[in-house]
């Protein structure tokens, strides 16, 4: 199972994910959780300085803790489309986030570091339902295999982008 590195800006695109390699700016938060069932469903599009990006998953954690989940991305941006799919390999729960961390498993269009056999990580806040507050969700791909989903949660940049679209649901 491969495991993950920082997280920043957007699925299928690259190079702000290179801003956070080495600079831990995380907030004080709670210690990671893990929980068991459905976790987290649902998908969303924000904009982003290199265009729109799109992630759609699905996370279940088995009644033996083995986890079953994938999902896609895209980035709509200069240079096109660009599409990849990924596994769940491993999630956190940190405080209202969730941050999971997927094995790129299938691309279309995408930069060579976004290959096939990297890493992406996504970050989402649920912020509830039918209450007027826009999920938040942030994410990075083309990410090194070497490093755990801890040291993701070590190192979470302090900003989100408002969801243009979509939502998440995490339980």
């Amino acid at each position: 199972m491969k495991k993950l590195t920082r997280t920043i800006v957007l699925s299928a695109a690259l190079p702000l994910a290179a801003l956070l390699a080495g600079s831990p700016t995380s907030s004080a938060s709670p210690s990671p959780v893990r929980s068991g069932g459905s976790v987290l469903t649902g998908s969303g599009a924000w904009e982003t300085p290199i265009g729109t990006v799109g992630f759609q998953v699905s996370l279940t954690e088995q009644g033996n803790g083995s986890l079953c989940g994938s999902g896609r991305s895209y980035l709509l941006g200069e240079n096109g489309f660009s599409m990849f799919r990924f596994d769940v390999c491993d999630y956190l729960y940190v405080g209202n986030e969730i941050l999971v961390l997927g094995l790129i498993t299938d691309t279309f269009n995408t930069p060579p570091n976004i290959a096939v056999g990297s890493l992406t990580a996504l970050v989402v806040q649920d912020n509830g339902s039918g209450n007027g507050v826009t999920d938040m969700a942030i994410s990075a791909s083309g990410l090194p295999p070497f490093l755990t989903i801890e040291d993701l949660a070590a190192t979470l940049p302090p900003f989100r982008f408002s969801l243009g679209s979509g939502n998440f649901t995490a339980h």
